[in-house]
């Protein structure tokens, strides 16, 4: 999230200003305020208590059509489609930014055109921590189907620490998801909008939703959430990214 802050704040004030060295404009300073209090609240949701009543998930109705699943070798895949930044660098949100900035400026003269996708990344971050914080819904993984399912794994000494985390009941929404569709959603309207082209159009969208479809895939498949959590995960990065988007694209200042 900081990164993204970070990258594009600098993006913002290197292009705000004309030939003569004028000062940033005032939406380029709305816009970069924005986002430093949409990141600020993402770490600021952290602060909010957690109150656990169930330590066991219990699926039912659609998430209960799914058996346990627990494939670790998708954990990388899902981190790469759907966080920033991950220990091994940086991954698919951060390039997708960077890119659609390089196309604003062969575009519109302006690599800020990026500005809503980072704004959509924060917004969608602070919604979904909020949730994960007030719903706590345990994880996949803490099921009793889920030890039956993987008993050598379950009482593993690696998931005994990994139940004993506060993150083990962060499952509702997906962030992963969430982060994915807010990016890809936002981009997608952006591209869509300059190029008033069906076909450029259902392109933009489909990647979009294809991307967001296997972030919310891998990480079912993974086994850290249920089927609802990426539904949700998605429909909010989504929502929140169609809103920014039209927001920047109809405002007048």
């Amino acid at each position: 999230m900081s990164t993204v802050f970070f990258c594009i704040t600098a993006l913002s004030f290197a292009t705000a200003s004309t030939i003569e060295d004028a000062p940033p404009k005032t939406d380029t300073l709305l816009d970069i305020g924005i986002l430093g209090l949409g990141t600020l609240g993402y770490w600021g949701a952290h602060a909010i208590p957690m109150k656990i009543d169930n330590t066991r998930s219990a699926p039912t109705g659609l998430d209960s059509w799914v058996s346990p699943q627990w494939h670790p070798e998708w954990e990388q895949p899902s981190d790469f489609l759907g966080t920033p930044f991950a220990n091994y660098g940086f991954n698919l949100p951060v390039l997708t930014t960077a890119s659609v900035a390089i196309w604003g400026l062969q575009t519109q003269d302006s690599l800020t055109t990026a500005m809503p996708v980072a704004q959509a990344i924060a917004i969608t971050g602070v919604l979904t921590e909020v949730g994960k914080r007030l719903v706590a819904r345990p994880r996949p993984y803490t099921s009793i189907a889920f030890e039956e399912t993987y008993p050598e794994v379950y009482h593993s000494d690696y998931m005994i620490d990994l139940r004993a985390d506060n993150d083990t009941f962060k499952s509702f929404p997906s962030g992963h998801t969430s982060n994915a569709a807010a990016t890809y959603f936002t981009s997608a309207i952006l591209i869509a909008n300059q190029y008033d082209n069906p076909t450029i159009t259902a392109m933009s969208y489909g990647l979009a939703t294809v991307l967001t479809g296997l972030t919310g895939y891998s990480r079912v498949r993974y086994g850290k959430h249920h089927i609802s959590d990426t539904l949700i995960g998605a429909t909010l990065g989504a929502g929140v990214g169609w809103g920014i988007a039209k927001w920047h694209l109809n405002r007048q200042f």
